[in-house]
């Protein structure tokens, strides 16, 4: 008898710390999923307001945020692409 198996899919979990304007350490996360049967993969924001992701500008501490958080969604995607061999 022989035993197969493969890799279906995958969660990982990207962060990232940031300092607002206060010099506090802050944190973003996004949730990367990777289903290696359709070579396909989702990035998701780990803090969602109500379900939904928004972009939204409210001050300077907003865009130290945003931008660590594309960072972190572009560290997630290059990982994606190079476990799926894209």
């Amino acid at each position: 008898m022989v035993v197969t198996y493969k890799k279906e899919e995958a969660k990982y979990k990207f962060s990232k710390d940031w300092i607002d304007i206060t010099e506090k350490t802050q944190e973003v996360t996004v949730d990367l999923i990777i289903n290696f049967h359709n070579k396909t993969f989702s990035i998701t924001p780990a803090n969602q307001v109500a379900g939904k992701f928004t972009f939204c500008q409210g001050g300077a501490n907003s865009f130290i945020m945003w931008n660590a958080v594309i960072e972190t969604i572009k560290e997630a995607t290059y990982f994606a692409h190079k476990e799926l061999k894209f």
